[in-house]
């Protein structure tokens, strides 16, 4: 065999060496959570669609790369009191943060620039640490992402 062969097999060999090692990631370890709680709407508020819930690590990743609100996982509920089984990743985050907002109109958007009814709201589970948790979140502002409860403002 030529020498020019022999060059492109250890090549690609090499190429297919670094690209396996590039794989995704194993997944982080988890625990199974039980959340439950109350979803608050404000007196005669009563949406018309779903309450939609986040969950969000408070914080993730270390130095610069540190940031706010890592999102675990969505789901659906009704207003008032819930339950909701998940599983919460380790090593990548810490705290929990849990955030709703109500389809009021019904049309499964929060918002827009038209209508702008939906009630939302936010808390953080303080010193998160056991495997059932129970949190209220109260829908009290209308059109608000999770960032703009979360971090609180300074001072």
């Amino acid at each position: 065999m030529n020498r020019g062969l022999w060059t492109r097999i250890a090549l690609l060999a090499a190429v297919a060496t670094l690209a396996g090692g590039c794989g995704p990631a194993p997944p982080a370890p988890a625990r199974m959570i039980e959340l439950s709680g109350a979803l608050r709407l404000p007196a005669g508020v009563t949406p018309a669609g779903k309450v939609y819930v986040t969950l969000f690590h408070a914080w993730s990743l270390q130095g610069n790369l540190r940031h706010p609100l890592e999102p675990i996982e969505t789901f659906e509920a009704a207003p008032g009191a819930f339950t909701h089984r998940f599983s919460y990743p380790e090593g990548v985050g810490e705290g929990l943060v849990v955030y709703a907002w109500a389809d009021v109109d019904g049309d499964g958007v929060q918002c827009t620039p038209s209508l702008r009814t939906d009630p939302s709201g936010l808390t953080e589970v303080a010193g998160f640490a056991a495997d059932s948790i129970q949190v209220i979140v109260d829908l009290t502002e209308l059109c608000r992402g999770a960032n703009w409860f979360y971090p609180p403002a300074p001072g």
